[in-house]
């Protein structure tokens, strides 16, 4: 991370076009997306998910996205899976838009 930091210094930042690190830049993706044609999130994998594991940090959300029931080998099961880790804030936004967005599709 540190290296990719390094790397990036002195690039200009989409948001004020202003020479900021990554890392003290804040960006609205969602807005920007919505009003921009520059730029196209691609998404590299899809997988499904009928289970879920979450576990908290100090400052992280870790969650992993399961797939079962998964596939027996040598008899142990070997489930599916990714993991995501999210800041608390991050976490905390996703929360309020998924709970607006199930409150909505009762």
């Amino acid at each position: 991370m540190k290296k990719m930091d390094d790397e990036l210094k002195g690039q200009k930042s989409v948001v004020n076009d202003t020479t900021t690190p990554p890392a003290a830049m804040y960006m609205n993706l969602g807005q920007i997306i919505a009003t921009t044609d520059t730029i196209y999130p691609e998404i590299d994998v899809v997988r499904y998910s009928n289970q879920i594991l979450m576990n908290l940090t100090e400052n992280d959300v870790m969650l992993d996205f399961l797939e079962l029931p998964g596939i027996a080998r040598e008899g142990k099961m070997h489930i599916r899976g990714t993991r995501i880790y999210l800041t608390i804030e991050k976490a905390k936004k996703m929360h309020d838009v998924l709970g607006t967005i199930l409150q909505k599709a009762k």
